[in-house]
Formats: structure tokens, C-alpha cells, sequence
């Protein structure tokens, strides 16, 4: 539609084009591959794989001098869909589960991170317990190893669970270290953002190994530390008058924290605007009043009092920030020791260390949304009419505030604030802390001939603690009548033994903008800050996993074949993981605004499995493997995943190859033992389109704004694994010895989806909505209606005698569930060119991958999201359907997929003193669908294009061992498209240098 396809066949024809022109220019003599080591068999070692995998030196990830492993990941492989990390380009305040959302992870073929398993030195690791909203436990890279430890990174691309097990069902990526290290390496790192110099952004890295020819031992360790880049430092301050005009400028989006309700009376909720909205003392107009944008008309003219909202421009977000404060340790320590040529042992100790000072904002969307809003919560929490907020207001609108027309003028009525977890313009300190602690033996004999044993034993514990800012509620009820403060003494509003309010040691808490004034502490308006800290301290969740593991392996040569011996793995394996949440008791007990009630829960999983592989020469040319491996879970079931491989090389120069296998991403702890609950979110109407229901015209049903409840979420013990049939054909084709080229298509037909539903998919489901037989919904009082729990439905009654619809509603229910399916084609392609230049040797190898097939089904029948998904299959490549409440994709990543991404690497060596680097990389944008837009949004729709970036390194290297290097990050300082800054390169143009000292034996 937007040229997307045209862009897909230039570039796979500007790679092979290129291949095929530098073939012509490089000379016979050349360098030669060099041989990888394959993870995904025990057998096949050698660039002859019949899997696609790619490998990645340790040189490689310092030479681009990324933060960390994950910016490594993000820019540089083509294959990884994952987001850009939390603290660097996600909202930072109030997230209900923060520490999902601090976890850096890899995304493989952008269908879950937790479906792409992670190794070290081919073993399993324990996983970041701080589980994302689906309830998936995924490894954290930037906590494993310290980079400059790592030999080489390989990855293999397509479906391995017939090998490892549960998880590769897009394949799998093994970080391998340098355990043979023989000397000294230390990397002092700086980078500089050239708006915000003087933030930090500082690594230090060292290696120390020696040994003799029995052993060896090896000892790294990595610090590094950054400071808050935040993006209105960079963007917001230097726009005093935003356009938010819908044609050309962002829009606007209302802040309800600034609004204040009135009492319910007769139907009605009046609303006023505080009336220091636009006050300029604040600086730059980000929150004036204005019309809100409901329907797409807007008009910039206004006066005070057509004012019906105070809003900000679309976007607006002072708590998305390019980097956080993070302060993170890793060490790593392995010895060797070869006892005789029968046995070797080896020991890994690595220790992983994170602390995020983390910023919780006011003006949060998800700090707004209060359990049960203060104007439901009874006459105590309004805000009395003494209060000096209102006073003030009154002042400035001439009594008017917090009145309703009467027969004899305004009448005063009870003012409650709308929600909000701050004071207005505030920032409190939070926190983040990971721990990692693990421990691995290895043992490695020979038994006689070409057989040999492999024993690997590994242990390890991972904790994480999350603090964000929540409201005591309890404590705002007291504060907000004026008798705030630890020290107060009072727990009664309405005992008549209370001192005044606002004297001795109560203080007022002030929900007006009016706290936030330059001379608010003159003028009585000011909070206090110890009574903000006692009405909204700290929520501390703890979340804490332990894993332990053991894997034997035996391998040998039995019988001949043509080409010869055949090759045979058998093993055996047992791993167990414990997984738990220790919720604030605040949160336990429900005392707190927006978390509700936080369950703590806890469970273990225990898995053995039994595993072989063959490796068959068929003939001189012809290589075949053939594995499978069955898992059994102490749940109750069991899974065999089979695959074969094959290999061709008809000729010195090409060789071809294809797999299909099958694997599987067994349920979490979370899914099958641990019963969440938390605080559900839903819009109160629901629309039905007119094609679903041909009965009736198209219109929508209910009363419309937010419900807030609580939401459980249940677990399922007999939910199933989530499988995938895994397709791959490819080929690589060496021109010359110095030009290479090749292509992998990958196939996943993905079933069976592990799903844990948000509280709004389950009430617009089929089977929550109360309808008729003709699938209208059943209102009550003009709201509609839900089924309860107990007839097959989703909701539980406060009183079961009376209609179930909002008034009416205690909680709802959700149940984890196998469902749905994605069914999803990839086509890699790849060039390597290194030919003669400049007095100098000239390497090109730019990769890329197309998305070819991307479908899901809404797989929850929602309502009214049908005509985004014809005949039930959503295609999502480019396509942005990702808020789409109730899609059945829009879970565990799998809604939206961007047509194509690619990683174009260019390194120029002048002698071996000089080297330059030039990365460029591609990362295409998410757009909606035309046909899905209503004619409001057709007249402010812009397409977005996706991001290129340049990278540049210039490297001197000196003698006796030093090195000096200068790069720029992101040389153009582009933008990502403005909706989707989250997984696009948002750090924009920074400054390094790095000093490199290094002696080996």
C-alpha cells in the first residue's frame, strides 16, 4: 500500500546485486571462513549446518561499543523484534508489573520473547523471576556475562526444542566465553548525549586469565553506570507553544488529574477544571484549557469558561526518558582443569548486579486510575471547603468553583479530585534491584574410542525487588481533610476531639496545581514533603526464582555408512525451577489506589527429559541429522518433538539446506499454579458493527468512560504446552573465496497459544457479554450487562438477586487458556564482501530480514473489532492493530510486525594500525490499515516511515597493545516515527571514545 513491497524487492536485489558486483572486483587470494562451532546438535560442528545459524565474535560486539548486550541485540541482528529497553524509551511511572518492563530480552521473529531460548556455554540459565504481564519469566542478557568475557555469540534461527527442550520455538541464542584466555584485556568506555553532556554513560571492562597445559583459569568483570536522560529534556523545554492542531500537530489528550468531580446528583457529574491550568508561572503552556478532541473536530480559539477539560499534547510525557539512572555489576570467574587425557572439569561462578533508580512521575496514566475513585469512596474524601486548594480556586473564579447553578445562584457541592497518585508536577524516588547468582560444573570423559561423557551440573538464584508510588488510601482520606503526617495522632476525620486541621504536626494534602507554585510555600499551598512520603510511600514487591539443572550426555561413532561412520548423542536431563511473589503487604491487604489487591503467589516445576541425535553422512556431499527429545513435566504432561536436517553441498562453493522439526514453549509456574490478582481496567460500552449483526444498525451499547475493578486472573493446571511446527530451506554460496552470499526461509505454524487475558479482552468477549440471540447486549439502567462465573461468564456479583452490570460488579474473573494461533514466514538474506581498498582491506556484510506471513485469528470473537480481521485472520506485517481492544493477537507479542529490518556493517582496515566502521540499520515502521480507520482519523492520518541510523567508529591502534577509539551513535540524530518511539533507536546522536589495553598470550 505505502511501497513497502517495492522497498523489499530492491533491497533483496541490492544485497545479491552487490554480492555478485564485488565478486568482480575481489582478487583469488583472500581470507578464509572461518569454522563455528554449531549450537543446536551435539554432533555437527563446522559452517556445514543443515540449521540456519549465525555467529557473532566477541570482538564484534566491542567493536560496535554498545551500552550493553541488549543495544548490541537491538541494532545490530536483523531478527530480533524486540523493544528498545524500559528505562531507556518506555514509560517510567507507575507500571502495574515494573520489573517485566525492566527486563532486557531477546525477541526472536518477534513472537515472544519468551519463546527464543537463551544459553551460556550451551547451558540453561535462570530467568529474571519479575514475570511481563503474561506471566513469562524471560532471561536477562545484560546481567549474564560481562561482555568483553564473550568468545562468540551463536544463533540459530529456526526451531531447536528436539535438541534443548522447552522454549526454542524461534530458535536459540548461546553466548559461549573465552574460558581459554591467556593474558590481560581492560576497556575503559564514555559516550556523551550533545544535548545532555554532562549525564553519565561510563563502562569499564577487564579479563584476566592464565593457566599451563592442565589449567586454566579465567576472571572478568564489567561496571558501568548511567544517569536520567529524560525526552523532555531534549524535546519538551525548547517547544514554549506546541501545536496541537490535529492537521499538522500532535492533538491533545485530556489530564484528568486536573480535573475535580462534584457529587453525583440526579445523573449528573459536574466537573471543573483547575483553574490554575495555563497559569504561566508554570512555564511553557503543556497544560492549558481547551476543548478536548472527542470527535476529530477542533478548533485552537477558546475562552476559560468553553473550556470543558485541561489537557496536553498528544505525547506529551515527561517520564519517557532515553536512559534511567542504572548503576550494574557482572563478574564471571571459570576454571579448567584436565586431570589426565580421561577427564576434565570445569567451574563457572558469574554474579550479576542492577540497581535502577527509578523516578515514579504525577501525570501517569496508570497513577490516574484509581481501584474506586474517591467520589465513590464516601463524604470523608471529598475536599472540604476550607481546604486551601479550594479556597484559592474560588478565588481565582469568583466563587465559581465547586458550584452548580440553583434558584438563588450557586450552590455549593461536595468537590472530589478525579485521581491521581502525585501532587501535580512532582517526582519521587523509586527503585529497581536485580540479583543474579549462579554456579555451573562441568565434567567431560572419554570411555573408550570415539566415545565420550559430558556431565553438566548448574545452580543458581535470581531476586528482584520492585518499589513504585502508590496512594495509602486510608492515609488520603485523613490528608485530604487536613490531617496528613505520620506524626498527626489522628485516625477519625470526623471525631470531634481533632485538633484543627493543617496545624501542629497535620498538614493539608493539596491535589491542586496550586502545590506546585514558585510561591506555594508562601502562600500555604505547599505539601509537605514528609507527608507525601507517608501518603505515598513505596510499594515493594519481591520476586525471587531459584533453578538448578543436571544433563549427561554420551556420544560416539556406531556403524559405517557410504560416507562413513555415523554419529550417535544420547542423554538424559532433569532441571526444577521455583518461582514466587512476595507482594507489599499494602497491596496484599488492598489498602493502596491504583494497585488494589496484589496476591502473592508461589509455585515449582520440575522437568526430565530424554533426548538422542543422529548424524547420518549419506554421502560424500549429503549430511543428515536426526533428533528428538521428550520432556516430561511433574504437572501431568509430556511432549516429543522430533526433527530432521539436512545438508547438501553439490559443490566447493554451495551448499544447500533444509529442516523441519517441532517444538514447544511449556507453561510458566504463573500459568499452571499462581492465581493473580490486580486491578482490571474497561470501557463501559461496547460497539457492534453493522456487518457482525445485520439486524441492527451500527451504534454502540452501554454508558461509556472507564470501570475500574478487581481483576483475577486465574490459573489453569491443566493448560498445555504452546507448539510450533518449524519449516527452514536455504542456501550460502561462496562466489570467491572473499564474496559470499546466502538466503534462509523460515516457516512457524505457531498453536495453541499460551494466552493469559487482559481484563478488557475477557468483558468484550462473547462469553462474558450478557446478549440477546441476535448478539445485541443486554442493558440494565443503560449499562450493559455481563454473564456471571457461574454460568460459563466472567464476572462475580456484589448482589447476585440484582441485574450484573457495572453497579453491580464485585470483580471479574479470567482463566489462562490455550488459544489461538500464528502461523508466520521469514525470508534472511545475507552478503559478506571483502575486497582490496584504499591501501587498505574493505569488508562488507549488510544482512536483512522480510516478513512474508504474518496471521493470527482474533481468537476471542471480541466484539466489534471483527471488520480489522476478515473472516476471523488478522494479517499484522506493517499493519498497527495493537491497541485494538479484544484482538486474540494481542497477546505475548504477537498483534503487529514490521515488514523488514536490516543491519548493513561496513569496516575498512588501513593496515593494522587504522580501522573504520560505518553501520547503518533499518527498522520499518507499523501503520494502520486504511480500511481500518473511521473518516475522523482518515483526515489526520499521516503515514509513518521507519528509522534509518548511522553509526560510525574510527579505531587507532597503537603499539604494545593500546587502542583508541572514537565513534558516533546515530551520526543524523533521526527520529523514529512518533507513535512507536518504544521499538526504535531513541538514544539520539551520542559521542564515544574508548581506551583499550591488551596483552595475550
Amino acid at each position: 500500500m505505502f511501497n513497502t513491497q517495492r522497498s523489499v524487492t530492491a533491497l533483496a536485489t541490492l544485497l545479491t546485486t552487490m554480492g555478485f558486483a564485488a565478486a568482480a572486483l575481489a582478487q583469488e587470494e583472500g581470507e578464509e571462513l572461518e569454522e563455528i562451532v554449531v549450537t543446536g546438535s551435539y554432533i555437527y560442528t563446522g559452517v556445514d549446518s543443515p540449521s540456519p545459524v549465525t555467529v557473532i565474535s566477541g570482538e564484534e560486539l566491542l567493536v560496535e561499543a554498545p551500552q550493553d548486550m541488549l543495544t548490541y541485540f537491538f541494532t545490530n541482528v536483523p531478527q530480533n523484534f524486540s523493544s528498545d529497553l524500559g528505562q531507556q524509551t518506555g514509560r517510567n511511572g507507575q507500571p502495574r508489573l515494573r520489573g517485566g518492563g525492566r527486563n532486557p530480552t531477546i525477541n526472536l521473529r518477534g513472537i515472544g520473547n519468551e519463546n527464543t531460548l537463551t544459553l551460556l556455554n550451551g547451558r540453561r540459565t535462570i530467568a529474571n523471576p519479575a514475570v511481563d504481564g503474561q506471566g513469562w519469566p524471560s532471561t536477562s542478557i545484560n546481567s549474564l556475562v560481562p561482555r568483553i568475557a564473550v568468545q562468540r555469540v551463536e544463533t540459530l534461527m529456526d526451531g531447536a526444542a528436539a535438541t534443548f527442550g522447552s522454549d526454542p520455538v524461534a530458535g536459540v541464542v548461546n553466548f559461549i566465553t573465552n574460558n581459554d584466555f591467556r593474558g590481560f584485556d581492560v576497556l575503559l568506555e564514555t559516550r556523551v548525549n550533545e544535548v545532555i553532556p554532562d549525564a553519565a554513560n561510563h563502562n569499564v571492562g577487564a579479563i584476566w586469565g592464565g593457566g599451563n597445559d592442565s589449567t586454566n583459569f579465567v576472571v572478568a568483570f564489567e561496571h558501568g553506570i548511567t544517569d536520567r536522560i529524560t525526552l523532555d529534556q531534549i524535546e519538551g523545554e525548547d517547544d514554549p507553544d506546541p501545536d496541537v492542531t490535529p492537521e499538522t500537530g500532535t492533538g491533545l489528550d485530556i489530564v484528568r488529574g486536573l480535573n475535580f468531580d462534584g457529587r453525583r446528583s440526579r445523573g449528573v457529574v459536574p466537573t471543573w477544571v483547575d483553574p490554575d491550568c495555563g497559569n504561566p508561572a508554570f512555564g511553557p503552556p503543556l497544560f492549558a484549557k481547551y476543548p478536548a478532541e472527542t470527535s476529530g473536530e477542533f478548533t485552537r480559539e477558546t475562552t476559560l469558561d468553553m473550556a470543558d477539560s485541561c489537557a496536553e499534547p498528544t505525547g506529551y510525557n515527561p517520564g519517557l526518558a532515553l536512559q534511567n539512572d542504572i548503576e550494574q555489576s557482572i563478574a564471571f570467574v571459570s576454571l579448567t582443569h584436565r586431570f589426565n587425557e580421561s577427564l576434565t572439569a570445569n567451574v563457572e561462578v558469574n554474579h550479576g548486579r542492577q540497581r535502577i533508580a527509578e523516578t515514579d512521575y504525577w501525570g501517569d496514566s496508570n497513577a490516574s486510575a484509581w481501584v474506586f475513585p474517591p467520589v465513590a469512596l464516601g463524604p470523608t474524601f471529598a475536599i472540604p471547603n476550607n481546604h486551601p486548594g479550594v479556597v484559592r480556586a474560588r478565588d481565582l473564579t469568583d466563587g465559581a468553583f465547586g458550584t452548580v447553578p440553583g434558584r438563588r445562584g450557586p450552590v455549593p457541592v461536595a468537590i472530589f479530585q478525579e485521581g491521581e497518585t502525585l501532587p501535580f508536577n512532582s517526582t519521587l524516588p523509586s527503585f529497581t534491584t536485580a540479583d543474579l547468582s549462579r554456579v555451573a560444573l562441568a565434567l567431560d570423559g572419554a570411555i573408550s574410542g570415539s566415545w565420550e561423557w559430558h556431565l553438566d551440573l548448574t545452580s543458581a538464584n535470581y531476586e528482584v525487588q520492585n518499589g513504585l508510588r502508590d496512594i495509602v488510601v486510608g492515609h488520603y482520606e485523613l490528608a485530604i481533610n487536613g490531617y496528613g503526617g505520620a506524626d498527626c495522632g489522628v485516625t477519625n476525620v470526623r471525631s470531634p476531639a481533632n485538633p484543627a486541621p493543617g496545624t501542629g504536626n497535620c498538614h493539608w494534602y493539596n491535589p491542586f496545581m496550586s502545590s506546585a507554585l514558585p510561591d506555594a510555600a508562601a502562600l500555604g499551598l505547599a505539601n509537605d514533603p514528609d507527608m507525601v512520603e507517608w501518603l505515598t510511600p513505596n510499594r515493594v514487591d519481591i520476586f525471587e526464582a531459584t533453578f538448578w539443572s543436571a544433563d549427561f550426555l554420551v556420544t560416539g561413532d556406531v556403524g559405517e555408512l557410504p560416507a562413513g561412520p555415523a554419529g550417535l548423542a544420547v542423554g538424559a536431563a532433569i532441571r526444577s525451577d521455583e518461582l514466587g511473589r512476595d507482594a507489599d503487604e499494602l497491596a496484599n491487604t488492598g489498602q493502596l489506589a491504583t494497585a488494589g489487591t496484589f496476591s502473592d503467589w508461589h509455585g515449582s516445576q520440575e522437568v526430565s527429559s530424554l533426548f538422542v541425535e543422529l548424524a547420518l553422512p549419506l554421502a560424500d556431499n549429503v549430511n543428515m541429522q536426526v533428533a528428538a527429545r521428550n520432556e516430561s513435566y511433574d504437572g501431568g504432561f509430556s511432549q516429543t518433538t522430533p526433527k530432521i536436517a539436512v545438508n547438501w553441498t553439490p559443490t566447493d562453493e554451495l551448499t544447500l539446506r533444509g529442516s523441519y522439526g517441532q517444538s514447544f514453549r511449556g507453561p510458566s509456574i504463573v500459568h499452571s499454579q499462581a492465581t493473580q490478582i490486580f486491578t482490571g481496567m474497561n470501557m463501559r460500552n461496547v460497539p457492534i458493527d453493522h456487518d457482525m449483526n445485520p439486524n441492527t444498525p451500527p451504534q454502540s451499547f452501554g454508558m461509556g468512560g472507564g470501570l475500574t475493578f478487581p481483576y483475577e486472573l486465574r490459573h489453569n493446571p491443566d493448560v498445555g504446552p504452546q507448539t510450533a511446527d518449524n519449516l527452514s530451506a536455504g542456501f550460502d554460496y561462496d562466489i570467491t573465496d572473499r564474496v559470499s552470499v546466502g538466503a534462509s526461509w523460515i516457516a512457524v505454524e505457531f498453536q495453541d497459544r499460551i494466552v493469559s487475558p487482559t481484563a478488557p479482552t475477557v468483558m468484550n468477549s462473547a462469553a462474558c457479554l450478557n446478549t440477546d440471540a441476535n448478539g445485541i447486549p443486554i442493558l440494565a439502567a443503560g449499562d450493559i450487562t455481563y454473564v456471571p462465573v457461574e454460568q460459563g461468564g466472567c464476572a462475580v456479583a456484589l448482589d447476585p438477586l440484582e441485574p450484573l452490570n457495572s453497579g453491580n460488579l464485585q470483580s471479574v474473573v479470567g482463566y489462562v487458556q490455550n488459544l489461538g494461533y500464528l502461523d508466520a514466514e521469514f525470508l534472511d538474506v545475507r552478503a559478506s564482501m571483502v575486497f582490496n581498498a584504499g591501501g587498505g582491506t574493505l569488508r562488507f556484510t549488510p544482512s536483512a530480514t522480510f516478513t512474508t506471513k504474518y496471521e493470527f485469528p482474533n481468537s476471542l470473537d471480541a466484539s466489534g473489532v471483527d471488520f480489522l480481521c476478515e473472516g476471523g485472520v488478522c494479517n499484522g506485517i506493517s499493519r498497527n492493530i495493537s491497541a485494538t481492544t479484544g484482538m486474540g493477537g494481542g497477546f505475548n507479542g504477537v498483534t503487529s510486525m514490521p515488514r523488514w529490518q536490516a543491519n548493513l556493517p561496513l569496516n575498512w582496515n588501513l593496515n593494522s594500525m587504522h580501522s573504520v566502521r560505518l553501520t547503518a540499520n533499518y527498522r520499518d515502521s507499523l501503520n494502520a490499515q486504511v480500511e481500518d480507520l473511521t473518516e475522523a482519523q482518515l483526515g489526520a492520518f499521516n503515514h509513518e516511515e521507519g528509522q534509518w541510523t548511522l553509526n560510525g567508529n574510527y579505531t587507532w591502534n597503537a603499539s604494545s597493545g593500546i587502542s583508541l577509539s572514537f565513534f558516533v551513535n546515530n551520526i543524523f540524530s533521526t527520529d523514529p516515527p512518533a507513535t512507536q518511539g518504544q521499538r526504535f533507536n531513541r538514544r539520539q546522536r551520542e559521542y564515544g571514545l574508548r581506551f583499550r589495553y591488551s596483552q595475550q598470550n
